[in-house]
């Protein structure tokens, strides 16, 4: 009988363990007593005896009660997770389905015990007793089993990812449809174990005893059998691609001799063994399973492999020359180095097969599936590859000398480095092909959409690109010798230095999609011109400024930049304005800089005379932060630049601010113009022939600009005579253009800056725009600044 003070003194579980502690000797008798869905959380049960109590719906999570006697107990829906139960006397008990993570049951009675589908993930069971145990469809997850004795137990469908069953005897054990991988089972006992349907991946299998296992379809591929035992085991359907059998007793296996030259292996389980070097050259293989077998450096020309299973396995370097293998499964094949040539490849699934270095050169591919293959650095010359999908395929350096790909599809394909010399390329997908260094020397690619195609490094040396699109296409380092360029689009295309256009062939190009933005405007290039409008001399670096750009600070650190750099021939080529107040400027350097470590030193130099100059802003001005950040956001206004360097001291030196082919993304106006002019035009004081002439005047001043400045001026004043002409003349956008013609000058002379690059007298320029404002009626200062 239960003694009933102590079930009053439970109810108060504080209490109860501070009783316990005076009194740890103290027996418990709680026989038979009824504590269902009682609150018993960290009680101290320990030595306990609840035999026939009824615990069901109770809590006693975190609960001592080892050493406890639970035999015959309700525990149906009771809490024992984290509970110490080590040692405690759980036979007959009945946990099925019951939350025991991280239970410590540890030499445990658990003899006869229904613990099916119990959760004891993190659960201590080593040493317990197990005996006639049911633990079908358990969680035994992270559960440590070492040297446990679980045979001729029930686990069918248990989970025992991540559980230590080292050393643990699973002999007759039904391990049906358990999840095995990645355990730790060596040294462990499985004969005579149902393994039908279990995953044993990754697991650790040294030295274990699998002796007359039926094996038979299960994917043992990378496992560990070194020094197991698999004497009279079934293989039949198993996967050992990757599997170490080093020192592995296999006797009863059909493995006997070396040499299988012309032998009949059709229908044969060679799954997952090592063949290395075999000489298999004239065998019969057809109908076999060689899933992840090793075959590497293996001999087998001539070889019959119709409808054999190769998934996975490892062919390097194999010579399969004439051989046949219509109908195999190539799925992931490592063929890498392989000799195919003359082999019979029709009608195969070759899709994301490892053929790199193959040579394929004869072999009939006549409805293979090459799409997603590695083929880097293939042979494939000369073959007709006419319609096929080879979208996501690696064609990195491979031969494609001669071959024919008309109409292929090769979207997202790397072709890299390859060499199309002679191939036919009409009508193939080309939407996001890798083509980089890549000889494509005498191809007609004229009318080809190359948008956004990676071209950086290949040879185009004598291609025809009339017509074709080129927008955004990277060409760095690319050769376009003798190339075609008449009519191709080459918006926002990218080229360095490296990229070569000597004695190219171009009477005009569009600078935008649509035939917009024509160079040159009027007429075709002259010789050299085109080639002087693109070539760049230098490589270059990019600045980025989010927060506008103080320009006195900036020049001092180009300066401070160039004086740290004196061999090198540092200088502005662009300026572009962003969104918001952001700014990018492109420095030219030369090729052999560090470009990285110039972008960290500019900024940090940068960054310093920045602090330097706002602290004089308010020593001078004694001003408040706004005041330094409305003079920052002005001082960004390109037209700065042009005052800055109006402002300097006569220099007899050559100009520190090299500004030499700059452009300024985005047009001229947009960079410069400040707030919107105001006024009202009423009347040009002025005839219109005389302002057309002024016109006209400017025109010619303009032949002798940079050609990018030249067709830039006479766009704005062709724009600006349309305006001039209209009945109700829009006296903002007049005034616009009269500013951006007044900071193109101003530009120009930067660039220029003293070197006698070209022959215009820029003063007389400028002083015809601000003729030209005049009889407009536009105030001058409208023009020159804000």
């Amino acid at each position: 009988m239960a003694n009933w003070r102590q079930v009053n003194r439970l109810k108060d579980i504080p209490k109860w363990n501070q009783w316990r502690k005076k009194k740890p000797g103290f027996p418990v008798d709680l026989i038979g007593t009824n504590l269902s869905e009682a609150n018993l959380s960290e009680a101290n049960l320990s030595e306990a005896n609840l035999s026939e109590a009824n615990l069901s719906e109770a809590n006693l999570s975190r609960a001592d009660l080892s050493r406890a006697n639970l035999s015959g107990t309700n525990l149906s829906g009771t809490s024992l997770s984290r509970a110490n139960l080590s040692r405690a006397n759980l036979s007959r008990a009945d946990l099925s389905g019951l939350d025991l993570i991280g239970t410590d049951l540890s030499e445990a009675n658990l003899s006869r015990v229904n613990l099916s589908r119990a959760n004891l993930s993190g659960t201590s069971l080593r040493g317990a007793n197990l005996s006639r145990a049911n633990l079908s469809e358990a969680n035994l997850s992270e559960s440590n089993l070492i040297e446990v004795n679980l045979s001729g137990l029930d686990l069918s469908e248990a989970n025992l990812s991540g559980a230590n069953l080292s050393g643990a005897n699973l002999s007759g054990a039904n391990l049906s449809g358990a999840n095995l991988s990645g355990l730790d089972l060596s040294r462990a006992d499985l004969s005579r174990a149902n393994l039908s349907g279990t995953s044993l991946r990754g697991a650790n299998l040294s030295r274990a005893n699998l002796s007359g296992l039926d094996l038979s379809g299960l994917d043992l591929s990378g496992l560990d059998l070194s020094g197991a035992f698999l004497i009279e085991a079934n293989l039949s359907g198993a996967n050992l691609s990757g599997t170490s059998l080093y020192a592995a007793n296999l006797s009863g296996t059909n493995l006997s001799g070396t040499s299988l030259y012309a032998a009949d292996l059709s229908g044969t389980n060679l799954s997952g063994l090592d063949l290395s070097a075999a000489s298999l050259s004239a065998a019969s293989l057809s109908r076999a399973n060689l899933i992840g077998s090793n075959l590497s450096g293996a001999d087998l020309s001539g070889a019959s492999l119709s409808e054999v299973n190769l998934s996975g396995a490892d062919l390097s370097k194999a010579s399969l020359s004439e051989a046949s293998l219509s109908g195999a499964n190539l799925n992931g094949t490592n063929l890498n180095g392989a000799d195919l040539s003359g082999a019979n490849l029709s009608d195969l699934d070759l899709s994301g097969a490892n053929l790199s270095e193959a040579s394929l050169s004869g072999a009939n591919l006549s409805g293979a599936n090459l799409s997603g293959a590695n083929l880097n650095g293939a042979n494939l010359s000369g073959l007709d590859l006419s319609g096929f999908d080879l979208s996501g395929t690696g064609l990195n350096g491979a031969n494609l000398r001669g071959a024919n790909l008309r109409g292929a599809n090769l979207r997202g394909a790397n072709l890299r480095g390859a060499d199309l010399r002679g191939a036919n390329l009409r009508g193939a997908n080309l939407r996001g092909v890798d083509l980089g260094d890549t000889n494509l020397s005498g191809f007609d690619l004229s009318g080809f959409d190359l948008s956004g195609f990676d071209l950086s490094g290949a040879n185009l040396s004598g291609a025809d690109l009339s017509e074709a699109n080129l927008s955004r296409t990277q060409v760095l380092r690319t050769s376009f010798e003798k190339a075609k360029f008449t009519a191709a689009c080459l918006e926002d295309w990218n080229i360095n230095s490296a990229t070569k256009f000597d004695r190219a062939i171009c009477e005009y190009v569009y600078l935008k999609a649509n035939k917009q933005e024509r160079r040159p405007r009027e007429g075709v290039f002259k010789p050299g011109e085109f080639a002087a409008l693109f070539q760049q001399a230098v490589d270059t670096v990019d600045l980025i400024f989010k927060d506008g750009i103080d320009w006195p600070a900036f020049f001092q650190t180009f300066q401070d930049i160039r004086n740290r750099y004196p061999d090198q021939d540092f200088a502005i080529q662009a300026i572009e304005k962003k969104r918001g107040n952001a700014f990018v400027v492109r420095l030219e350097v030369s090729q052999k800089v560090d470009k990285a470590l110039i972008e960290v030193q500019f900024k940090e130099l940068y960054e310093t005379k920045l602090a330097l100059m706002e602290q004089r802003y308010r020593e001078v001005l004694n001003a408040k932060e706004g005041e330094i950040v409305a003079y920052k956001q002005q001082s960004t206004n390109l037209m700065k630049i042009t005052e800055l360097l109006a402002a300097r001291p006569p220099m007899t030196e050559v100009p520190k601010y090299d500004l030499r082919g700059a452009q300024f993304a985005g047009g001229f106006a947009e960079n410069v113009q400040g707030g919107q002019i105001g006024g009202t035009i009423n009347n040009y004081g002025a005839s219109l022939d005389d302002i057309i002439q002024l016109l006209s005047t400017l025109r010619e001043q303009a032949q002798t600009f940079p050609i990018e400045h030249k067709d830039e001026v006479l766009d704005v004043l062709n724009d600006l005579e349309r305006d001039i002409q209209e009945p109700e003349p829009d006296q903002n956008r007049i005034s616009r253009r009269l500013k951006r013609l007044g900071s193109i000058a101003a530009i120009i002379g930067a660039i220029a800056s003293g070197a006698a690059t070209f022959s215009v007298d820029l003063n007389a320029f400028a002083d015809n725009v601000g003729e030209l404002a005049e009889m407009l009626g536009i105030p001058l200062e409208q023009v020159q600044s804000n």
